[in-house]
């Protein structure tokens, strides 16, 4: 299961996926979202002031060339132009800013020129390898406010229990998100007509 890293306006929640440098916490790292975009984060301040990472797509093509050391990190991120974002997390809050000046030619939070991963033989060889096959791998999203496959499951048996009862009632269907500890009920209403319909989620079928 993949790590949520944050939730963009524009691009959804990123998912950590390889990390490729790290010290207490990851410093150089990829994410992907659920539309199989992926990003190339890195971690550039962590201080009093808080914390702030820098944000670029990346293909896997650009990876591959930083990893193998054919382009510089800052190449690699300074490559896509239409994703520039900055991250900022400090006394739990958060902000990003698309394309300040963090991204300027003499900014001090860009990895420095002439800067590459210099890895020793073999070290990045795995992650080679599976940027090379063009896999991504599978995202469960434990933070949605939406039920879970066997939630929905349970749903559906209690549609199908009012099938069953001709008297006109209403039911509610109560779950918890064990991760956010979110708590949501949906309720499940068969009137006179003997029609069934849900509030606050769309029907199953």
């Amino acid at each position: 299961m993949l790590d949520l890293f944050v939730k963009l306006e524009k691009y959804g929640r990123l998912y950590i996926e390889k990390i490729l440098f790290e010290s207490n916490y990851p410093i150089l790292f990829t994410c992907i979202n659920q539309e199989k975009n992926r990003f190339l984060c890195v971690c550039c301040q962590n201080n009093e002031k808080g914390k702030k990472w820098l944000i670029t797509k990346a293909t896997s093509d650009t990876i591959l060339s930083m990893l193998k050391d054919e382009i510089s990190i800052r190449e690699a991120f300074l490559k896509d132009k239409t994703c520039r974002i900055s991250l900022v997390r400090k006394n739990n809050k958060e902000y990003s800013e698309h394309d300040n000046e963090d991204w300027n030619e003499n900014s001090i939070y860009l990895p420095k020129k002439g800067e590459y991963i210099e890895a020793d033989d073999e070290e990045f060889s795995e992650e080679i390898a599976y940027f090379n096959s063009g896999n991504f791998p599978n995202i469960i999203d434990t933070n949605s406010d939406t039920p879970s496959s066997t939630q929905r499951y349970e749903l559906k048996l209690l549609i199908l229990y009012l099938f069953c009862i001709r008297e006109e009632t209403q039911l509610n269907f109560s779950y918890t998100n064990q991760k956010t500890d979110k708590k949501a009920t949906y309720t499940v209403v068969k009137n006179k007509e003997y029609q069934i319909y849900q509030e606050n989620y769309p029907l199953i079928a």
